[in-house]
């Protein structure tokens, strides 16, 4: 199970995370450290759509009515 492809859209797999943070991890099964991902990703993504619509907010000039 150790090189199952996370599911968050990077090259990013169970052993990069074990890697990564080591000890504080030694104790989850590559299940738990799947979803823990997975949530992660959910919550990138979601910042990164509002932050999108930021970006617009700020950003997008609305020509004037003539």
């Amino acid at each position: 199970m150790k090189n199952y492809k996370l599911k968050t859209g990077t090259t990013w797999r169970v052993e990069d995370v074990r890697h990564r943070l080591g000890k504080e991890v030694e104790h989850m099964t590559d299940e738990e450290i799947i979803d823990e991902m997975d949530n992660c990703y959910k919550v990138f993504q979601e910042s990164c759509l509002q932050s999108g619509w930021d970006v617009i907010d700020f950003n997008f000039k609305i020509k004037e009515n003539k």
